[in-house]
């Protein structure tokens, strides 16, 4: 049996429909996505240019086969301070909620700078909110030949392979990206929910373990577990976690399941206890 997953980026959700199984929920905030550790990461590609040193105070001799190179200098750094405002532009867009906006505007980017990595990734994310996943794994493929490519260029081609139902490319892809941030909850989130959608829930419960040993009391891996636990019938725990989830999620507005849902399940588990 296939389940339904959600992807919740910040204040935005899916809300899954109801069902008479249990379906797995997934995690990831738009702000803990990129948010402080990509705002920090120095990208790749781009080098710092140190400082001309001139032994004189006087105009310094240039040769003429070095013009085009400090010509092609002076046009990198305007391309890059084009590019970071355009970045800026579509991050805001991107949060506004003005998606294809913000996806022609990212698309401009990657036109200009076609291997910038923070761009590509921002694009991953809201094609991922318009459920475009070959469009994901399109814009994140030039990216996998860099081996120092980030953690999140990896997890978001898992999320895209899971949703088009490539269970082991999806596997592969978030194991490239447990390798590169093994302590990262949201990473062993997914690699469970892969093992929940192939029904294989007693391997999801321990992997979920690991993610709630990293992010304890953490509602969609406490979600998750009342998930597998309610489907291997192990109804007292899936009351527990059920109640957790709904104790942490009060009063807030980023739920991965409306609280009517999870009610639900609650009195029915406790009907057949």
């Amino acid at each position: 049996m296939k389940y339904l997953t959600l992807l919740i980026f910040s204040a935005l959700a899916f809300v899954l429909q109801a069902q008479d199984v249990p379906s797995p929920a997934s995690l990831n905030n738009l702000q803990d996505a990129l948010g402080a550790n990509l705002e920090n990461t120095t990208q790749s590609e781009e080098k710092a240019i140190p400082a001309p040193v001139n032994s004189q105070p006087s105009v310094a001799y240039v040769p003429k086969h070095a013009l085009k190179k400090f010509n092609q200098r002076d046009s990198d750094t305007a391309l890059d301070e084009e590019v970071e405002k355009l970045y800026r532009q579509a991050y805001q867009e991107q949060l506004k909620g003005s998606y294809n906006v913000a996806i022609r505007t990212y698309h401009k980017i990657i036109k200009k700078k076609p291997k910038y990595e923070r761009a590509r990734i921002s694009l991953a994310q809201v094609l991922a909110i318009k459920g475009d996943y070959a469009g994901i794994l399109s814009t994140l493929t030039p990216l996998t030949d860099n081996n120092d490519s980030h953690w999140s260029v990896w997890y978001w081609m898992g999320v895209a392979f899971m949703k088009q139902g490539a269970y082991q490319l999806s596997i592969q892809a978030t194991e490239e990206a447990l390798s590169r941030n093994v302590e990262n909850a949201d990473l062993w989130l997914l690699r469970a929910l892969i093992e929940q959608e192939t029904d294989d829930h007693q391997s999801a419960l321990q992997l979920l373990s690991a993610a709630d040993q990293l992010s304890p009391n953490h509602p969609n891996i406490l979600l998750n577990k009342a998930i597998s636990n309610e489907a291997i019938g192990q109804t007292n725990l899936a009351l527990i976690n059920y109640s957790k989830y709904l104790k942490l999620v009060q009063g807030t507005t980023n739920r991965a399941l409306p609280n009517n849902i999870v009610l639900d399940r609650i009195a029915r588990l406790r009907t057949v206890r």
